[in-house]
């Protein structure tokens, strides 16, 4: 069982050390936590022990330096590998660039990530707000850190760059979420994976909740979540394997 805990922000849930332990004591194979590190970086040593899998996402709106530094003290302190969304909004790609270029020199591992300003069942990253040279910058860099989804033979990628290429159109394919993911909401309810295709599975609390016997077929122009994305999918069976 992989389980991984995303938001919103995680971190401000007020029983995250006892999920964490919780899990450690449940043997749990593999914990992800995502994160927006602003619990500083000692917090993060702390409680690395319960956690396999770190992802910082960095954000430019707001006092991201504080965020930077968290995230360099933690390099600095741990021997754990972790990766950062780097969330390049149009009016930052400066500081964009100032950060990747220090990720580069110390070795920390990145997925550079436009900024999609739209919501619901579409993939339109309002690239018009990117100047450019700036936009072609950001499609120019690959991710960093161990690629997780093969397209085909030929091609091996990260998540976020399937999404950065176009590469996640996948309506009328069949799909194992469900199969291969679950996604709990706060409130209970279950869902295949957190793009919701096919509706509530049910909830955790009232008991309602079952479990999905086979594929389903994707009704969503793009798949845009990199947690969604490396599940299994098949244009057709046997072929076209994603």
């Amino acid at each position: 069982m992989r389980i991984s805990l995303t938001g919103g922000e995680p971190c401000v849930h007020p029983d995250i050390e006892d999920l964490l332990e919780y899990f450690k004591r449940k043997d749990v194979f593999w914990v992800n936590l995502t994160t927006n590190g602003t619990r500083g970086y000692r917090w993060y040593l702390e409680n690395e022990i319960f956690i396999n899998h770190l992802v910082f996402s960095l954000h430019f709106e707001q006092d991201w330096t504080r965020i930077f530094d968290t995230i360099l003290k933690f390099y600095d302190s741990t021997e754990r590998e972790f990766f950062v969304n780097i969330m390049a909004h149009h009016k930052y790609m400066h500081n964009v660039k100032v950060v990747v270029k220090k990720f580069d020199e110390i070795g920390i591992k990145y997925a550079v990530r436009r900024i999609r300003w739209t919501e619901g069942d579409h993939n339109v990253f309002d690239d018009m707000r990117y100047d450019g040279n700036d936009l072609q910058w950001i499609l120019d860099h690959d991710a960093t850190v161990k690629p997780n989804c093969r397209i085909d033979d030929s091609q091996i990628i990260h998540s976020n760059d399937v999404i950065k290429n176009n590469l996640n159109q996948f309506k009328g394919w069949q799909c194992n979420a469900g199969l291969e993911s679950l996604m709990i909401n706060w409130d209970g309810e279950v869902h295949r994976a957190t793009c919701r295709v096919g509706g509530s599975l049910g909830n955790i609390y009232n008991g309602t909740f079952s479990v999905p016997m086979g594929p389903i077929i994707c009704t969503r122009d793009n798949c845009t979540c990199a947690a969604d994305i490396p599940l299994t999918k098949f244009r057709d069976v046997g072929v076209g394997l994603a």
